[in-house]
């Protein structure tokens, strides 16, 4: 065996005993768990339950202002907002306190909810934004890295993305939204 194909082997498995330790659940198919949260800004409670009831198609980004791709996919996100904004709802949720292996060993990262204003702010982000003070939400939804998005439909969890979102992948998500 030659030096590249050991290199790959020893790769496969590496990742294949990562995502054997540390497994992603994929909720498409579930049902949507229904919360209640509190707004970004703290000014009101926001239901999922009442978005729901309206029978359109809801996006819930989770997001957090120390991950890069998170505010990377910002722009693209406000875009599809902005040009779809009849079809579906959307939702994006800053993650206080979700766990990460650093070191192996689990850290909780805080956010600041005057920073993640700002961002969001600076992004000109104009739909819903909540405040998962806890990452109970986030926990809720399979939800161990960011970024992390989901699309309901009819209370269903019909789509799922677990990587920064393009464009692409965004204008995919459309054949979800005209079956409305």
């Amino acid at each position: 065996m030659n030096y590249i194909t050991k290199y790959l082997y020893l790769n496969i498995l590496i990742l294949s005993l990562i995502s054997y330790a540390y497994p992603q659940q994929n909720m498409v198919g579930e049902k949507a768990y229904i919360f209640t949260s509190k707004t970004l800004d703290n000014e009101r409670r926001f239901s999922l339950s009442t978005i729901i009831k309206n029978d359109k198609p809801i996006f819930i980004n989770f997001f957090a202002t120390w991950c890069s791709p998170c505010i990377e996919e910002l722009p693209i996100l406000n875009n599809f907002h902005s040009e779809n904004k009849d079809s579906f709802e959307m939702i994006i949720i800053d993650v206080n306190n979700l766990s990460v292996l650093k070191n192996n060993i689990p850290i909780k990262l805080e956010e600041d909810q005057s920073v993640a204003k700002k961002i969001l702010f600076d992004n000109k982000i104009s739909f819903t934004s909540l405040f998962d003070k806890h990452a109970f939400i986030a926990k809720q939804y399979g939800v161990s890295n960011l970024p992390h998005s989901v699309l309901i439909k009819d209370g269903i969890i019909v789509w799922e993305g677990r990587k920064k979102l393009t464009k692409i992948k965004l204008n995919n998500l459309k054949k979800y939204l005209d079956d409305n």
